[in-house]
């Protein structure tokens, strides 16, 4: 029994001279802010405090920027750099003990970053042309730190890529991203830009941006494409009185209209506005009217055929393979017989017909 008593008051004299292990790695260092996230060039300011710690003699700050020697009988300390001339650092704050515990410290994680010097898209073609693919590339220029750089490719429909970084550099670096572009009729004159995004700040914070000037499209269409048949074309042709045809294309450049006539009824008729995309004849005659449709890139021509025998009147317009009939008659065999003819004649000379007709009763 003695010897138990006895054993138990020198493990109670140990714990006591020693303190408790548990208590020891409670001790800790805080800095506040907890990461430092700094403009290159502009000033720091932290603290750093002692946390549950005993026999303390003092703190100090390591670093070949601001340092500070060991002050006494303080629980924190501030740290300070009147300006930031340098692109790592590497600062350390330490706590010295009065017994015999080793000395704390612990490292300030600084971020000193730099927004790029301009954000680009260089060489840019003037003109694109539809379908073809084009190499767009963006310049990043002076910009750190590059690992934590994103830069995305922004259209009108959002994000067209991303891109990311993995230079593992501290100082400044000129980097560039990519795009494939392969521009569509319906591109034109919409933006492009690209924006450069440095995610420095801890906690999901907002990423500083920088955007390019925008790149604005010009597409060239390959292809002209006119617009739908006009109804009101049936009704001029109804009443026998003036009628518009329309032959409004679209296309990059602008076209421009070459109008003709052609008739064995009526040889000497001809056509005085030859630039203009709708052609209002006074009086509408029986024969082919076209239009053509041109720029830089190619042509299309568009017809008007008008047709009159024993009260029927048609009205045959025709782009390619692609035929719009339309019929103003009274009810008679001799209608019909005429509507099949045309409608045959789609099939026959066009593999893939589409034939679209529509018929009125002339009283």
């Amino acid at each position: 029994r003695v010897s138990s008593v006895s054993g138990f008051f020198s493990l109670a004299a140990t714990l006591t001279a020693t303190g408790d292990p548990s208590c020891q790695h409670a001790c800790g260092i805080m800095f506040t802010p907890p990461k430092v996230v700094v403009r290159y060039g502009d000033p720091v300011d932290a603290n750093c405090t002692s946390l549950s710690c005993h026999n303390v003699t003092g703190m100090g700050w390591e670093s070949p920027y601001g340092a500070v020697r060991l002050t006494k009988n303080v629980s924190s300390l501030p740290y300070k750099i009147d300006k930031v001339k340098d692109w790592e650092i590497t600062s350390h704050c330490y706590i010295s003990f009065s017994d015999n515990q080793s000395q704390r410290h612990k490292i300030l994680p600084i971020t000193v970053y730099k927004m790029p010097a301009n954000v680009s898209v260089t060489n840019p073609p003037e003109h694109l042309l539809e379908g073809v693919t084009y190499f767009l590339k963006c310049d990043v220029r002076d910009v750190a730190p590059a690992q934590n750089l994103s830069v995305f490719w922004l259209g009108k429909k959002g994000e067209l890529k991303k891109e990311t970084f993995s230079e593992d550099s501290f100082t400044p670096l000129d980097v560039a991203s990519s795009l494939d572009l392969t521009p569509r009729r319906d591109d034109h004159g919409s933006e492009i830009r690209c924006e450069a995004r440095l995610d420095v700040f801890p906690d999901g914070g907002a990423p500083l941006t920088m955007q390019s000037q925008p790149l604005v499209l010009n597409v060239l269409c390959k292809f002209l494409t006119f617009s739908h048949f006009n109804h009101h074309e049936l009704e001029g042709i109804l009443s026998h009185s003036s009628m518009t045809f329309d032959c409004t294309a679209a296309g990059n450049p602008k076209p421009v209209y070459n109008w003709s006539f052609a008739s064995s009824t009526h040889p000497e008729e001809q056509i005085k506005n030859m630039n203009k995309a709708a052609l209002s004849p006074e009086l509408v005659l029986s024969g082919t009217y076209s239009c053509t449709a041109s720029n830089t890139l190619g042509s299309k021509t568009k017809y008007f055929i008008i047709t009159e025998a024993e009260g029927t009147l048609l009205l045959l317009n025709f782009v390619d393979s692609s035929f719009y009939l339309k019929v103003a008659a009274p009810r008679s065999q001799l209608t019909v017989v005429f509507v099949v003819i045309i409608v045959l004649a789609c099939v026959v000379y066009h593999r893939e017909p589409r034939c679209f007709m529509s018929t009125n009763k002339i009283s």
